[in-house]
């Protein structure tokens, strides 16, 4: 099960749900749904931890006290905008279900005001649309992971296509009318919080 409820292990402290949430994808939220979508037994994984590309990614700048003053909240949840979870089965496509089905459905529901559930999962989008652009060609049954850069890149590029529209794990094509209806929803970009070894006091500031 992709457990999109992230109550328990993101209690962003300091700096989550910022305006910039709505408009900058963070690796400290990817990484945690990657984490969650790789515990269950049985299942498929899929995210290739890649330091070289890691360390390339672009670097958010830091957020100090002075910015927020006292509105900012000592901890937050994202758990009312999450979508019910599905399973991705067997498959190797742990990045495209966290990307685009949690992560970019959150930042839908939360710059929509959604919190019903029901028109959540109506508007959820699609982990296959974006896996297989990402994926190795030869990989033909979507059992070899990718990286988290990739598919970012195509969310800010061409953007992310409704699940509605393809609810496939493992699509062996994309419609070419699904291009046009994913450039409605792009990330005007992506950014790290902090770098490989920076420290843990510098994580948290």
């Amino acid at each position: 099960m992709i457990n999109c409820y992230i109550d328990k292990l993101i209690k962003y402290t300091k700096y989550i749900l910022m305006k910039t949430l709505s408009l900058t994808f963070l690796f400290v939220l990817l990484s945690s749904f990657f984490v969650l979508a790789q515990v269950e037994d049985n299942q498929g994984t899929g995210l290739n931890f890649n330091d070289e590309q890691y360390g390339v990614d672009l670097m958010k700048a830091p957020l100090t006290r002075s910015l927020y003053g006292s509105s900012l909240p000592s901890s937050s949840s994202l758990k009312k905008w999450t979508p019910t979870p599905k399973s991705q089965g067997n498959f190797g496509t742990c990045v495209g279900w966290s990307s685009a089905f949690c992560a970019f459905t959150i930042l839908e529901a939360k710059k929509n005001e959604w919190t019903d559930k029901a028109t959540i999962d109506a508007n959820t989008f699609s982990p296959g649309f974006v896996y297989k652009q990402i994926k190795m060609s030869s990989d033909i049954s979507c059992k070899i992971g990718s990286s988290i850069s990739d598919a970012l890149e195509i969310m800010k590029t061409k953007g992310v296509a409704k699940y509605k529209d393809m609810d496939m794990n493992c699509p062996s094509s994309i419609p070419f009318d699904l291009f046009n209806k994913a450039s409605k929803y792009k990330i005007l970009d992506y950014a790290k919080l902090f770098g490989l070894y920076d420290s843990e006091n510098f994580k948290i500031e």
